[in-house]
């Protein structure tokens, strides 16, 4: 009996985190890009807005099963994008989405971040971009956002809205999450190191 009084205590304590942190403040963010905001009885996660003007333009997926559980920081899902690299004066040639990328391309050394170039044909040389998205906390997975299958660009013209990636189910508090203010300020710092 106690096993299960532990595991009921801990499952309420979650869920009241859950409510209380989303719903005193909407989308919640962590040091490593990725969003949560509360759905009904899940979490919904997706990549910032901030990261996927880092990604160029998204061409691929990978996102698991629903059923799939993923431990704190583990690797849940894998976005690829292209983009031309800047010029000389740190403005990329043709979105123009990351003007500073030149000036600080440190970002792309942090945990998570591959960028390879590569010459593609007449679009010349070309940097693909890999991001590691990480889980949040213990989670499972409930849904994956299946538009993506065939509108990988909802990432890019929608990231915190309709290019969402997962629906989670948590099974522990997330500690390090940050609200909008708190993540811009974030972001400020990391483009000062």
């Amino acid at each position: 009996h106690f096993g299960l009084m532990a595991a009921l205590l801990r499952v309420t304590a979650v869920r009241r985190f859950a409510q209380s942190c989303f719903t005193s403040g909407g989308t919640r963010y962590t040091k490593t890009h990725e969003w949560l905001r509360t759905d009904g009885g899940s979490i919904v996660l997706g990549m910032s807005d901030f990261a996927q003007k880092l990604m160029g333009e998204v061409y691929w997926l990978d996102l698991p099963g629903v059923g799939s559980k993923f431990k704190r920081a583990q690797v849940i899902a894998i976005v690829e994008g292209m983009k031309r690299p800047p010029d000389a004066s740190g403005e990329a040639d043709d979105d123009g989405s990351c003007p500073g990328e030149a000036v600080f391309p440190e970002i792309y050394q942090q945990k998570g971040w591959q960028i390879q170039e590569v010459t593609i044909g007449r679009m010349g040389n070309m940097h693909t971009i890999t991001r590691e998205v990480l889980a949040p906390a213990d989670c499972e997975v409930v849904e994956a956002n299946s538009r993506l299958e065939l509108e990988q660009d909802l990432v890019n013209t929608s990231a915190e809205n309709d290019g969402w990636l997962l629906r989670l189910q948590l099974c522990e508090q997330s500690d390090d999450l940050m609200d909008a203010a708190e993540y811009m300020t974030h972001v400020k710092a990391e483009f000062q190191e």
